[in-house]
């Protein structure tokens, strides 16, 4: 019987121990069955990995350039909305007529003074990389903010790369409100 278990130890690789406290019951520990100590990868756990990162990685990248390129987009709008406020705003606390030129060819908004063309009281502000304006009203100058605060209505569409839009809408009482 003892010359069996020792048989069963030596095929299954097991080492018999004997805790030194209790001194009853035997503990079986695994081992492996390598000469020495050994340490990495072996090929085929290599591979199996990398195909795994590139199977995530072939996934993932599609997503994430549909995610910068919405990102994009949302911010082109929310640069459109801050400007139209802005205009607001001057025509507000200056009383005077402000209107906005969005520039399609450049990509462009800001707001200019149409009394005086070479004062304009905000810098050009440009969409980000890969937005354009898809539907500007007449040219772009019919977007008119007043003294009063109200507005010469028309809806700014922008649009990415992928097809995608959002709308600024300007409404006559001068609210502003993007749209997805």
């Amino acid at each position: 019987m003892r010359r069996m278990l020792w048989k069963l130890i030596a095929v299954l690789n097991l080492t018999l121990l004997i805790p030194p406290a209790q001194g009853k019951g035997l503990v079986f520990r695994h081992q492996r069955m390598t000469k020495g100590y050994q340490s990495g990868f072996t090929l085929m756990e290599a591979l199996v990995v990398a195909l795994f990162v590139a199977v995530i990685g072939g996934m993932t990248v599609p997503n994430l350039q549909k995610s910068v390129s919405l990102y994009r987009l949302t911010a082109s709008a929310n640069l459109v909305a801050t400007e139209l406020n802005a205009g607001r705003t001057l025509a507000i606390s200056r009383s005077w007529l402000y209107e906005i030129d969005c520039d399609e060819t450049n990509h462009t908004i800001q707001v200019v003074d149409p009394g005086n063309a070479n004062n304009n009281p905000r810098t050009v502000k440009f969409l980000e990389s890969g937005i354009t304006f898809s539907s500007v009203p007449n040219n772009g100058f019919e977007i008119r903010f007043y003294s009063g605060g109200y507005a010469r209505s028309g809806t700014l569409v922008l649009e990415n790369q992928d097809g995608d839009t959002i709308s600024v809408l300007v409404s006559a009482s001068g609210r502003i409100e993007v749209q997805d």
